[in-house]
Formats: C-alpha cells, sequence, structure tokens
C-alpha cells in the first residue's frame, strides 16, 4: 500500500477526512465538487493547524526554559530561542506538504512573524526583570552599606571612599 499524493503534498487520514468533508459540503449546496478546491481547502486547513501547533510549543518551551528562569544573559536567550524555534519548524513541516506551494510559503512566513513577535517579548521581559534586579540590589547595597555612613557627618571624607563602598 502507497501513500497517497496530491500536488506533492502527502494525504494523512486527517487530511482525507477534511476532503471529504469538502465534497460532502459541495454536494449539499448543490455544486460539483471539484479536487483541486477541496484540495486547496484542506492544505490551508492543515497549514492553520500546523501554525497554531507550532505557535503552542515554541511559546511553550520559551515559558519552560526562559521565562521561568529571568534574566539570563542574551546569549543563553538565543539558544533556548534558536531550540524552541526548531522544534516548533518540526511541527509545522511534519505534514511534509509541498513547499514550493504559495499558501505554505505564506503560513510560514507568518510562523517566522510570530515567532519572532514572541521572541521580541522575551527579549522586553528579560531586560525589565534584569532592571528590576538591578535596581533591588542597588537599593540592598545602598541601605546596608551607604545609607548609615552619609548620616553620620565626616564618614566619608571623599567622593573616592564612598565609590569604594558601592
Amino acid at each position: 500500500l502507497k501513500p497517497k499524493k496530491i500536488d506533492g503534498s502527502f494525504v494523512s487520514g486527517t487530511m482525507f477526512v477534511k476532503l471529504a468533508t469538502e465534497y460532502c459540503k459541495a454536494i449539499n449546496n448543490s455544486a460539483v465538487p471539484t479536487i483541486q478546491s477541496a484540495w486547496t481547502s484542506v492544505i490551508q486547513h492543515q497549514l492553520r493547524l500546523c501554525l497554531k501547533d507550532a505557535v503552542q510549543l515554541y511559546r511553550a518551551r520559551m515559558n519552560d526554559t526562559a521565562m521561568q528562569h529571568l534574566p539570563m544573559n542574551e546569549d543563553r536567550l538565543r539558544e533556548l530561542h534558536k531550540a524552541a524555534k526548531a522544534e516548533a519548524m518540526k511541527v509545522f513541516l511534519a505534514p511534509k506538504l509541498e513547499s514550493n506551494d504559495a499558501k505554505f510559503r505564506e503560513f510560514r512566513t507568518e510562523l517566522s512573524a510570530r515567532l519572532k513577535q514572541l521572541m521580541d517579548h522575551v527579549k522586553a521581559e528579560n531586560l525589565s526583570t534584569s532592571q528590576r534586579q538591578c535596581q533591588r540590589f542597588a537599593q540592598e547595597l545602598y541601605s546596608k552599606q551607604i545609607e548609615n555612613k552619609l548620616s553620620v557627618k565626616g564618614s566619608y571624607k571623599s567622593f573616592v571612599e564612598l565609590q569604594e563602598d558601592w
């Protein structure tokens, strides 16, 4: 038994059911079902599902590996993004649809745009978390080492002494 293909794309069980559904819709609406229009609808449906699954996987991976561990250095963040993006692309490409198809390229571009948008959000959160952590650390340092000395007149004889406490 050989896998079935239409326009270079393998027909999975889910895709076959969607194709049959499209035929039934056309017949029930007193139209003549055509393979091409039904197949185009099936491909678009499959691409929407692949896009949704890939974005969800990327979001989950970045949440588990990056967002829960912020702040982190940008190199590590890029590594995690690259790994999550590779997994998302595997999910998107899993049905082995025809990569030269215009709709395929459109959905792949959409996937790239969404992953970039999510990565930009993670970067912004990383920056914000880092800034809050630095501010908290500076405040602790000030209150533990400098604030008391500043309240006593003559504690610091020069700016250099104050700088050394920092």
